[in-house]
């Protein structure tokens, strides 16, 4: 310490005093200088291999920081490529998921196109229940694919085809009123119950029945007003058309009267009969359907279909009086319009006859 140094030295400080510490401290200094020698030079050789190996380690520290340095060098490698390959993999098995997902969407929008000329083969051969189910497929296939474009425009083709199939349907029925085929009758129940629309069968049926007498009726005196040149040069075919049954029985001659009258009664005992052969098929299905509801215990759409059947049988002995009374106001109208005092007793009573025949015929059948 400095301080110390200077209160040690003495009050008469001197040149003299100075040359003593200056000898003192040079004598100290030699004397280390000599004892570090000494030990330098005893210590030379383990110096001389200390500094060799401090030199082996320097090589060996260089030699393991390079190997350090190459091994993480390796190791980003290995890294990177270990990443940018899993993800290559994962990239490779979304796409190849995106794949299949898009070939299945293709699939069923291919399947959806197929099925549509199924549904028009179907509903020409009268097999309204397949034309039906294929149909209602397809509306749900397309539903999983209903984001393409061109999803929309078959969506919008198979509603169009779905209406035409229920159109035709319907136009089956007409027949079925005018002309019973069993077979295709049940194909028709069967395609209205896939529908949901078995509860409007009867209602359908009914309206069909009454129109056809309205129609029928009106059509053979159209016809036979037709043969008469000189009514028809008066006025145009679609003239005529337009007037009501009763206006066209009073364009109706007296000599075309018999005929005409004998025609319509002829089409009306089809009517009924065909009202019978429905109403008998219905009979008889309602007890097959009651025998084997007991037999299988049936639930659900059997339940339903045998209620149907009874529904439609209960509504045709019902609606049969209607029909009748219909048919009665229509011949009613005929006879209004013609003079009956022109007619021959020969002609009156075969029309009587015929009208008679045409009686007893509903009565024994439907009645």
């Amino acid at each position: 310490d400095v301080d110390a140094l200077v209160e040690s030295l003495p009050a008469d400080l001197d040149e003299k005093y100075l040359n003593e510490q200056i000898a003192l401290r040079q004598g100290q200094v030699d004397a280390i200088s000599s004892r570090l020698s000494s030990r330098i030079l005893g210590s030379y050789d383990q110096f001389v291999q200390g500094m060799v190996e401090i030199g082996e380690l320097n090589l060996d520290i260089e030699r393991t920081a390079k190997l350090c340095d190459t091994g993480r060098s390796h190791l980003l490698t290995a890294k990177q490529s270990l990443t940018h390959t899993g993800l290559k993999i994962l990239s490779e098995h979304r796409k190849r998921l995106i794949y299949r997902q898009i070939i299945g969407y293709l699939q069923e929008i291919a399947m959806v196109h197929e099925a549509q000329g199924e549904v028009k083969k179907a509903a020409e051969k009268g097999n309204y229940p397949q034309a039906i189910r294929t149909c209602q497929d397809c509306m749900q296939r397309l539903t999983a694919v209903k984001d393409f474009t061109v999803a929309r425009i078959l969506q919008k083709r198979l509603t169009e085809a779905y209406a035409q199939v229920q159109s035709k349907l319907d136009t089956s029925l007409v027949d079925m009123c005018r002309k019973f085929d069993e077979d295709r009758y049940r194909l028709v129940l069967e395609a209205y119950r896939l529908l949901g629309k078995h509860y409007t069968v009867i209602e359908k049926i009914q309206r069909y029945f009454l129109n056809a007498v309205a129609s029928q009726s009106h059509d053979v005196v159209f016809s036979f007003i037709l043969q008469d040149e000189a009514l028809s040069r008066g006025s145009t075919p679609s003239e005529l058309k337009k007037k009501t049954f009763k206006e066209l029985c009073a364009l109706l001659p007296d000599d075309l009267f018999y005929s005409c009258l004998t025609h319509i009664l002829a089409c009306y005992t089809d009517l009924m009969h065909s009202h019978w052969i429905l109403s008998n098929w219905h009979s008889r299905h309602d007890a097959e359907d009651r025998k084997r509801a007991s037999i299988e215990q049936a639930e659900g759409n059997q339940a339903a279909r045998g209620k149907t059947t009874v529904d439609i049988w209960a509504e045709l002995m019902r609606f049969k009086k209607t029909m009748w009374d219909h048919m009665q106001r229509h011949c009613s109208r005929m006879l209004s319009t013609s003079n009956l005092a022109t007619f021959k007793i020969d002609s009156f009573l075969k029309v009587y006859c015929t009208f008679l025949f045409a009686i007893l015929y509903i009565v024994s059948t439907c009645f």
